[in-house]
């Protein structure tokens, strides 16, 4: 693979952060013991790489209700305004639909891939040269057309906010975003909040998490300065899926990993919990299938030393650990029980490989 370019989103997304230090203690104590559960190894069932071939850098994936792989990719050498394409790959490996080929005026932050297959894109309006450079930039909502991969609207968010971080969008059309908002000369705080399809602020949403540092933050004390410097990347770094039992799941990467399920209406739930068997790893992403949700653990830097848990998104209760070696990637795109599919580019095509616990 050639070297990449100055990327700016993806150079943003790569930042490491051991997230919600403070936070973690009070999360400790609301875990209930769980039932002992046996220790898996994720063994390949099938290798299929894909027809593409180009000099690619990969940068995130998502699936949708057929087993369809969605992944975002950047081409090499295309430089700052290289906003990165997303292709549809089929469960076999068949490059179906290209999305976000023709983005020019916005850099996309995060996508989001409905169960029936819509694309939705998180970005932020890359600023004129005439304009003065801002904490906060217009954020918007790309949806494109989920037969073509065409732009089919652009939707203005009305908050102000540092855009790095997650969005998905319910059924009805409520937009669930979960971003930065700059506190001028200190650090940023969690935005998280309920938008309409037009893109109006419905409410701001206080999980604890965010709760946590808003207090902190106003006591203007040390622990402010501590958790603050977490914010950045336990937020941008989190993932939201949309569940089967139409709630959302927002994970935030803190220690153990913590879920808060939201309703299409705004209001948190429930709030689930999850460590790692190796308390030195962190939660990277996550998927739903049927009542169950797949965290991912990875530690920094050391692609070996990864698990899943699998919990119930009812109850919490981890109902399975996995552990993955190589060939598996860091980037979990599907997950059917018992399976797991991942992708990775390998002699610059991408590979999907499938696994099964064992």
């Amino acid at each position: 693979m050639s070297k990449c370019g100055p990327i700016l989103v993806l150079l943003i997304w790569s930042l490491s952060t051991s997230a919600g230090a403070q936070h973690q203690q009070s999360l400790q104590k609301s875990m209930s013991a769980a039932p002992s559960v046996s220790v898996q190894q994720l063994v390949v069932v099938d290798r299929i790489p894909t027809k593409l071939e180009q000099d690619i850098l990969f940068a995130s994936a998502h699936c949708d209700e057929d087993g369809n792989s969605y992944v975002r990719y950047y081409a090499l050498g295309a430089g700052l305004h290289n906003a990165g394409k997303i292709l549809k790959l089929s469960p076999r490996g068949e490059p179906l639909v290209t999305f976000a080929d023709q983005i020019v005026d916005y850099s996309p932050i995060s996508f989001f891939v409905a169960h029936d297959g819509s694309v939705f894109d998180l970005a932020a309006a890359n600023p004129k040269p005439s304009e003065k450079k801002t904490e906060t930039v217009e954020t918007v909502l790309l949806v494109y057309d989920k037969d073509h991969g065409n732009l089919k609207k652009t939707v203005k968010l009305e908050p102000r906010i540092s855009p790095f971080g997650a969005m998905a969008v319910f059924p009805s059309g409520e937009i669930l975003i979960s971003a930065l908002e700059p506190q001028g000369s200190g650090p940023d705080t969690p935005f998280t909040a309920l938008l309409d399809d037009s893109g109006k602020l419905i409410r701001r949403i206080l999980p604890e998490y965010d709760s946590t540092i808003a207090a902190a933050y106003e006591k203007h004390d040390q622990k402010s300065k501590r958790t603050s410097e977490s914010v950045f990347g336990t937020v941008s770094q989190g993932t939201i899926v949309i569940g089967s039992d139409g709630n959302a799941y927002l994970l935030r990467k803190t220690s153990p990993a913590v879920v808060y399920v939201i309703s299409r209406y705004g209001e948190v739930v429930r709030t689930l919990t999850a460590s790692p068997e190796d308390p030195t790893l962190s939660p990277l992403s996550m998927l739903e299938s049927n009542g169950e949700l797949a965290i991912l653990f990875s530690k920094p830097g050391k692609v070996t030393e990864r698990e899943i848990k699998v919990l119930s998104a009812r109850s919490g209760d981890v109902l399975q650990t996995v552990k993955l070696r190589s060939p598996f990637g860091s980037s979990m795109t599907c997950f059917v029980p018992p399976r797991f599919t991942f992708v990775r580019v390998e002699e610059e095509k991408f590979v999907l490989y499938i696994g099964e616990p064992h």
